[in-house]
């Protein structure tokens, strides 16, 4: 594998790092306040914050499946050229990216009303 291509996967495995850990530690820290948050906030607030848990979570289980098929297709199969550009890995790749965002959106959003 030349440099390139093992940087390449390195900064794909790192992204999808990274925003498991930002996921993990947003759904941590909403819980832990949400007493707070509750108290004053509408049921609409609630239900849009527990939306964007579910979508963090939605968030943490495509980035595990990124780094399984990562890790699938450093290892292919019948000697199958090495590529980055593994659809599947690629598809759950993007699906992290974007439940990470919705799911800000949504918690944002029902912080914002709860004001």
């Amino acid at each position: 594998m030349d440099d390139r291509l093992a940087k390449a996967f390195d900064f794909s495995q790192d992204a999808a790092k990274q925003l498991i850990t930002l996921s993990t530690a947003i759904v941590a820290l909403t819980i832990t306040f949400y007493k707070d948050f509750a108290t004053g906030a509408g049921q609409l607030s609630k239900v849009l914050m527990a939306i964007g848990w579910g979508l963090f979570l939605l968030s943490i289980v495509f980035g595990v499946m990124h780094l399984f098929q990562l890790t699938g297709a450093l290892a292919p199969k019948d000697d199958a050229p090495l590529k980055l550009h593994h659809l599947a890995a690629d598809i759950s790749l993007g699906a992290q990216q974007v439940f990470f965002v919705v799911g800000l959106f949504f918690t944002v959003l029902a912080a914002v009303l709860a004001l």
